[in-house]
């Protein structure tokens, strides 16, 4: 709304001046006047920006970058029915010294940066210029927290880091690793019941299954509560329900990306159609999910003794940050509470399903990694208790895990935007322009992952180091970097394992669309045959007894 508030300005003033200097001028009268002068200036600037910006004015039309597909729309086209990062996998082969400028819907130009340098320069040197675009909150805040850390700048940044890092630190983890692996033993538990359940004895749908298990995990491990989303199916869980709304997709989607371009997002948000009132009523389920986590944890940190909670909300609540009347209070913390529940699942989720995906097309590592399993723990493959030296002491599911987060990141593609005007990597850049961080392209670059880039092969982690921090940007790098990725790691290491030791799986055969939004997962979930090759008779052990044999 902003960028037309010149022009309705505008409008308005020659409009009150022609109405009283030069009346005999006007043949309609002043509102007719107005609307006439509000079209035309709007077709002006949109000529202008469309046509003569990117073509003969901006300073970032020196820069390399594909041909447009289209005179007025660039790759918008590409960019809506391609899935989200694949056409910029197209664009890296251009030749290129760190930056490369091409055009979306309405040839809007976007810059997109190929290479370490650039990217540490945006993501670090530079963070407090390049910073998420206004849209991005306004689209993502009422699923994601608008107030949340995800979205919070500068030192309000700083800080809501600096609260939250006693839940995330490697200690924590450690002693979050038993939890992770109760659910994962439940989530295999629960697989194990009801494949045979299905109309198609043995097909599941794992899609459901790995949003059930990590939401139970976020819940248990992250907040101290116990969702029982797998008890249920998801049919018994509201918020599981409300999240199976949002992550799905609804017909109408790429309409809605054309509209969002001319319209502004509260409009659009507020149209009375059917998609709208389901997200209204989901969020509303999810605020209302969230406050009653507070009042309940509130009470339980009343009634024991303080120091020893260190599960992400009740760090929150202990800290008196959240007291300060700009800060939000509970309605604050609720803000950060839907970006761990909703981040905090969906992504290690859709790893998972991408993870099982893979293993269909590369049958041989579920051999490998069963192989693993059995000599670690052989005579039960879902031990009673684990730990984070254990678990991480397994170079097989250590390698495949880093693949897989080479390979699907569930984010492909994120983007800044420069607060004022700047330099990036010695080029001059105009505020407002937009930066688009793409780790669907970027990990799949030859340049840096060698000619097999494009192909799944665990086995490149073997004795690998990185060369750049910015080489994988599944959670990001620099300062904004994902607080959770350590916490998804061993969550998703702890999934694998047990899936893995006892189940084999199966594909459907059919190509696997990918569904864009907040993450890229399997479009329409992910059916596989899953079949067990454990007897569920093997005693339960614990994790250090079996390692010892």
């Amino acid at each position: 709304m902003a960028r037309y508030t010149p022009i309705l300005a505008t409008s308005g003033v020659i409009t009150i001046l022609l109405t009283r200097l030069l009346p005999h001028l006007l043949f309609v009268g002043p509102v007719t006047t107005f609307i006439c002068l509000v079209s035309t200036l709007s077709l002006a600037r949109a000529f202008y920006y469309i046509i003569i910006w990117p073509r003969f004015v901006s300073p970032l039309r020196h820069l390399p970058g594909p041909e447009r597909e289209s005179y007025f729309m660039g790759h918008g086209n590409s960019i809506i029915n391609m899935p989200i990062g694949e056409p910029h996998k197209a664009f890296l082969k251009i030749p290129n010294d760190g930056l490369i400028r091409y055009h979306t819907l309405w040839n809007r130009e976007h810059i997109m940066p190929t290479n370490a340098r650039v990217l540490q320069q945006a993501l670090t040197t530079d963070i407090d210029i390049w910073v998420k675009p206004p849209q991005m909150r306004l689209g993502l805040g009422r699923i994601l927290g608008s107030r949340s850390v995800l979205f919070a700048e500068g030192e309000e940044h700083k800080a809501h880091r600096r609260i939250m890092n006693p839940a995330f630190s490697r200690k924590q983890i450690k002693n979050l690793v038993p939890v992770f692996w109760e659910k994962a033993v439940y989530l295999g538990d629960k697989v194990a019941s009801e494949a045979p359940k299905q109309e198609n004895a043995g097909w599941l749908d794992m899609a459901l299954w790995a949003s059930l298990g990590t939401l139970d995990i976020i819940g248990a491990a992250g907040l101290g509560y116990d969702f029982r989303a797998m008890e249920t199916g998801g049919n018994g869980s509201e918020i599981a329900r409300a999240y199976n709304v949002i992550f799905t997709q609804r017909r109408g989607r790429k309409v809605m990306q054309l509209l969002m371009t001319i319209f502004p997002n509260w409009l659009l948000k507020n149209i009375p159609i059917k998609r709208n009132i389901e997200m209204r009523a989901a969020h509303a389920s999810i605020v209302s999910a969230c406050h009653e986590l507070i009042r309940t944890k509130r009470q339980e940190l009343k009634s024991q003794t303080a120091g020893d909670e260190k599960d992400i909300l009740s760090v929150m609540i202990n800290s008196s940050y959240w007291d300060a009347p700009s800060t939000g209070g509970d309605d604050g913390i609720q803000e950060q509470l839907m970006t761990f529940l909703a981040a905090g699942h969906e992504t290690t989720s859709t790893l998972v399903q991408w993870a099982l995906h893979l293993l269909t097309l590369h049958p041989q590592y579920q051999t490998l990694l069963r192989t693993e399993l059995r000599n670690k723990f052989p005579t039960c493959p879902s031990p009673a208790h684990m730990t984070y030296e254990i678990l991480d002491s397994l170079p097989l599911l250590r390698n495949f895990t880093q693949e897989v987060i080479r390979f699907y990141p569930p984010v492909a593609l994120t983007m800044r935007e420069a607060a004022r005007a700047t330099t990036l990597d010695g080029h001059p850049i105009p505020a407002g322009t937009t930066l688009v961080i793409v780790p669907w392209a970027l990990q799949k670059d030859p340049k840096v992952w060698g000619p097999d880039a494009d192909e799944f092969r665990p086995e490149r982690w073997e004795g690998r180091t990185l060369d750049s921090n910015y080489d994988i940007l599944t959670f990001l790098a620099g300062p904004r970097i994902c607080i959770g990725k350590d916490f998804a790691r061993m969550e998703f290491m702890a999934i694998m394992a047990v899936l893995m030791a006892r189940f084999t799986f199966e594909s459907t055969g059919r190509e696997i669309e990918i569904q864009g939004g907040i993450t890229s997962r399997p479009k329409g979930g992910l059916k596989l045959k899953v079949t067990e090759i454990i007897p569920e008779s093997h005693a339960p052990q614990t994790a250090e007894a079996s390692a010892g044999q």
